[in-house]
C-alpha cells in the first residue's frame, strides 16, 4: 500500500495522546512513543484493530476506558472531516459528556456489534486519506532533523539510541595461540616433544591476532550545525558508551574532548556532564584549527594505525579554509579511512563548493549525508558491511 503522506498517522496519534491526557487520563511521553511503535508494528486490517490497539498500550486502568473510547471516536470523527487539529475547537468538557449511569463497568467487548452510528463513522475512516496502515517509524526516519517537531524529535531522541555501529575487528600479522587456530605452532610443538624424545603427543595450533580499530568522532557544533547537533549528540552517546574503542570531540571554534562526559550509561547524566564544560555551543567554526588541534594533542593517544576518523560537519568554514590543507592531510597519514558526514548531502544538487569543503573532500574516502536516522542506520550499514576495512 502506497502512501503520500505517511507521517501524518505519527502526528494523529501524538494529538490523541495530548488529548487523552487533557482529558485526565495520565499519558506520558513514553506510552506516546510506545503507541507509535506498537502501530508500526502490528498489522493492521480493520478498525477495531486500530482502536485495540492504541487502547492496549495507552489504558491500564478500568475507568479510563470509557474516556478513550469518547475521546477516540471524536477525534477520528474530526479526522474525516479533514479539520486542523491544532486548531480544532474541541475542549475537554466536550470529551467527557456525561453519560447516563450504568451497571456495566465492563470494557467493551470485542465481539460487540456496532451501532449504526459507530459503524458509518468507522466506514467513513477505513475510506479516508488517513493512512491507518502506513509505517509511522519510517516517517520519521525519513524526515529531516531540521523539518522535524518537538514531539518528532523526542521520539527521534529515543530511536537513535538503538543504532550503532558494528565494528569489526582487524585482522594483522602476528599470530597468537588459539587450540582452535588453523595454523600450527612448530616452534612450541618441537619444544614440547623434547620431553618425550622427539614424539609429538600434540599440536599447538595458533591463529592471527586481531585488534579492534579505533573510532574518531570529529562533531562541528557550530551555529550551521545547531538542529543536527541536538540529535547527533545523542547518536554521539549511543556509540561512544557502548565501545570502548570510540573517542569523541566536539568543535566549534575549539576543540573538546567529551569522550569522559559520553561513557556514562544515562543520556541525560551523560549530557549534564557536557553541559558543564566550557564548550561554544553556536558559534562559527574554524575547522583547519579544530583539526590541527587534534593532530597536535590527541592523535597519537586516541588514533592507532588502522583508525576511521569520522567527521561531522558541513564544511562551511568561518576562515574560509585557511590553514585547512595541511591539518587534512596529516590527519589522512595518521589513519586508514576518513569518512565525511554532511547534512547539505540532503540536496540533491549539492556540492562541495565552498572553500572549507572543497578542501575536505579530496582527503575523504566516504561522502554521506547524516540529515536524518535513515543516512545514520546506512552509515552503520556500511560498517556492517564491512566496507570501511
Amino acid at each position: 500500500m502506497f502512501i503520500e503522506k505517511p507521517d501524518i498517522l505519527t502526528k494523529n496519534i501524538i494529538f490523541l495522546c495530548s488529548l487523552l491526557r487533557e482529558a485526565g487520563v495520565p499519558i506520558g511521553i513514553d506510552r506516546s512513543i510506545d503507541a507509535v511503535r506498537a502501530i508500526d508494528l502490528t498489522s493492521l486490517y480493520s478498525y477495531d484493530d486500530f482502536y485495540w490497539s492504541l487502547a492496549t498500550v495507552l489504558i491500564n486502568k478500568k475507568d479510563h476506558m470509557k474516556i478513550f473510547e469518547r475521546v477516540f471516536q471524536l477525534f477520528w470523527s474530526e479526522v474525516n472531516a479533514n479539520l486542523d487539529f491544532g486548531k480544532s475547537g474541541k475542549k475537554e468538557n466536550d470529551f467527557l459528556e456525561k453519560e447516563e449511569p450504568t451497571n456495566d463497568n465492563s470494557y467493551p467487548s470485542l465481539s460487540t456489534t456496532p451501532d449504526s452510528k459507530q459503524s458509518q463513522q468507522r466506514q467513513a475512516i477505513n475510506t479516508s486519506n488517513t493512512p491507518l496502515l502506513a509505517s509511522t517509524t519510517a516517517s520519521i526516519n525519513q524526515k529531516d532533523f531540521n523539518r522535524m517537531s518537538p514531539e518528532e524529535i523526542t521520539i527521534a531522541r529515543k530511536l537513535v539510541s538503538s543504532i550503532s555501529l558494528p565494528i569489526r575487528p582487524i585482522r594483522t600479522r602476528r599470530w597468537e595461540p588459539n587450540r582452535l587456530g588453523k595454523g600450527i605452532d612448530l616452534r612450541s610443538t618441537i619444544k614440547k616433544s623434547l620431553r618425550t624424545n622427539g614424539q609429538p603427543l600434540h599440536w599447538y595450533r595458533i591463529s592471527r591476532k586481531t585488534i579492534q580499530p579505533s573510532i574518531i568522532l570529529l562533531c562541528d557544533i557550530s551555529g550551521s550545525m545547531k538542529n543536527y547537533s541536538k540529535i547527533l549528540l545523542h547518536f554521539l552517546h549511543s556509540i561512544t558508551h557502548k565501545q570502548e574503542q570510540v573517542s569523541t570531540f566536539l568543535f566549534g571554534t575549539q576543540l573538546t574532548n567529551v569522550t569522559r562526559e559520553l561513557r556514562q550509561r544515562d543520556i541525560n547524566t551523560a549530557l549534564d556532564h557536557v553541559s558543564n564544560l566550557r564548550i561554544d555551543w553556536g558559534a562559527g567554526t574554524r575547522i583547519g584549527s579544530a583539526i590541527k588541534q587534534f593532530n597536535f594533542e590527541w592523535s597519537r593517544r586516541v588514533l592507532t594505525q588502522n583508525g576511521v576518523v569520522i567527521l561531522i560537519s558541513d564544511g562551511l568554514d568561518s576562515d574560509a579554509g585557511k590553514n585547512l590543507k595541511k591539518p587534512m592531510e596529516r590527519l589522512r597519514k595518521s589513519c586508514k579511512k576518513i569518512i565525511w558526514l554532511n547534512p547539505l548531502l540532503r540536496y540533491t544538487k549539492f556540492r562541495p563548493i565552498s572553500s572549507g569543503a572543497s578542501i575536505i573532500r579530496p582527503y575523504a574516502d566516504l561522502f554521506l549525508p547524516v540529515h536524518n536516522l535513515d543516512s545514520l542506520k546506512h552509515l552503520s550499514e556500511v560498517f556492517a558491511a564491512n566496507k570501511i576495512n
